[in-house]
């Protein structure tokens, strides 16, 4: 959800205003100036140094808690977007993906954290949210988190092919990619 920039103009005169009245908070204030969508929640610092961070609702939860399929985009060095169809799965409001080290994404977020996620419901592909946001990188040596994965979305272990190779390589090392969310849009309004 993209707020434009009168809004956040608006918002921004608003809270200025109610914290020198004493009255709503800046998340309130920042909600009535948009429109539709999912900006739902913020973490403030003093003047200047304000980051967003967003909440995910119960609707995005299931959607993200279900079986589908996400398309995770990250920058390449020369800004442009590198996007991957991924497995995913939510901590709370932060949504974990399994990786190779050795993969593209991997390097790219070391370099640059900022990535986008966009999953869409399986079951009616209209219904969809995008999280863009800051990622961490955590190494997985023992692959738990690409086992669990594969048990949401295969209903088995991670499938190992011919001599043991499975979908990435001959014993890959694993690393968990945590986004946290900064923005959250869906597709539906007022939600």
């Amino acid at each position: 959800m993209f707020m434009p920039a009168f809004a956040a103009t608006q918002a921004t005169k608003s809270y200025d205003a109610d914290q020198q009245a004493g009255n709503r908070s800046i998340s309130q204030a920042r909600e009535d100036s948009v429109p539709h969508g999912e900006l739902l929640s913020y973490s403030f610092l003093p003047a200047g140094t304000e980051t967003l961070m967003a909440r995910l609702t119960d609707k995005v939860r299931l959607l993200f808690d279900g079986k589908n399929f996400a398309v995770l985009s990250t920058l390449e060095p020369d800004g442009k977007p590198q996007s991957t169809v991924v497995w995913v799965k939510r901590d709370g409001d932060d949504l974990l993906f399994a990786m190779p080290k050795s993969r593209r994404k991997v390097a790219n977020l070391n370099r640059d954290p900022r990535a986008a996620v966009v999953i869409f419901d399986a079951a009616s592909p209209y219904e969809s949210v995008q999280v863009q946001g800051t990622a961490s990188i955590e190494d997985d040596p023992d692959g738990v988190l690409v086992e669990e994965l594969s048990h949401k979305y295969t209903g088995g272990p991670y499938p190992s092919g011919k001599g043991g190779i499975g979908f990435s390589g001959a014993h890959p090392q694993w690393v968990i990619v945590r986004l946290t969310a900064d923005k959250v849009a869906t597709s539906w309004p007022g939600s």
